[in-house]
């Protein structure tokens, strides 16, 4: 909830794609998972090729109804939860998340829960959404039709989707801090810079330098936070990835074609 949110997620995603290359040997280009094809109803989320349990990521956890024991990462109750058990299908069956949840980088093993919520899904994943969120012109008021438009349930929107969508109320998409730890993450993140990218091709003379909103959490106006002082991001705004990446500006990540990438959408 802040300016450079879609810049340091393009970046981190570029890095995450690089290190599969040179890691692990990985030759292709990282996938985006376009959601919006996968909430023709309301429970055709859980059908979804993603969560196929052979050639995708795994689908839902076992249902538990009673949560209460289990450590919330969603902070709200999502509604029509489905799952919330360990994952155990798929390629990250009894997979090991190292950390979290929660704010901590202690190491704090656990296995990979998901707890799909399809209700949820169809409406902030809907193509109607999808649209709604494209027809904006200015980049903060886009960022925030991505984001969330409010602190409400009824306010999220696409970002939430894939979160809050496949996490539900205890699993790990639904953590602010340990949602990297499930792979899906990264598919619905690339999804998420894929609308920037197609809102950019829109009227990228304009738009191939439009960035703005403020530099420090919760000072958008829908956060209701109070007065909080902040500063305007602008393409050299420092983005931080530490160790994994350094420092560079969000300039060097506003062309998917130059700068510090390269890579495109089809």
């Amino acid at each position: 909830m802040v300016g450079r949110f879609l810049p340091w997620h393009r970046i981190y995603l570029a890095l995450f794609e690089a290190d599969l290359k040179s890691s692990c040997g990985y030759q292709g280009a990282l996938p985006y998972w376009d959601w919006s094809l996968d909430v023709t109803t309301e429970t055709s989320f859980l059908e979804s090729p993603i969560f196929d349990p052979v050639y995708g990521f795994g689908g839902n956890g076992a249902f538990i109804e009673d949560v209460s024991n289990i450590t919330q990462t969603s902070g709200v109750p999502v509604p029509g939860r489905s799952g919330g058990g360990c994952l155990t299908t798929g390629p990250w069956a009894n997979f090991t998340v190292n950390m979290g949840p929660g704010e901590s980088t202690e190491y704090t093993p656990s296995c990979l829960r998901r707890d799909i919520a399809p209700e949820f899904a169809s409406r902030t994943c809907a193509k109607a959404m999808v649209d709604w969120t494209l027809e904006e012109d200015d980049f903060a008021l886009f960022d925030m039709r991505i984001e969330a438009m409010n602190l409400t349930l009824d306010g999220t929107t696409t970002h939430a989707c894939g979160h809050w969508g496949v996490g539900g109320q205890v699993g790990q998409m639904a953590d602010v801090w340990s949602s990297p730890g499930d792979p899906i993450f990264y598919q619905h993140h690339a999804n998420i810079d894929y609308l920037w990218y197609k809102w950019q091709m829109l009227d990228w003379p304009a738009r191939k330098t439009a960035i703005g909103g403020p530099d420090v959490a919760g000072a958008y106006p829908f956060l209701f936070f109070g007065d909080i002082p902040y500063n305007n991001v602008t393409l050299d705004y420092e983005l931080d990835l530490g160790m994994i990446g350094g420092n560079i500006t969000v300039r060097d990540v506003m062309d998917t074609t130059a700068g510090k990438l390269c890579y495109t959408y089809e």
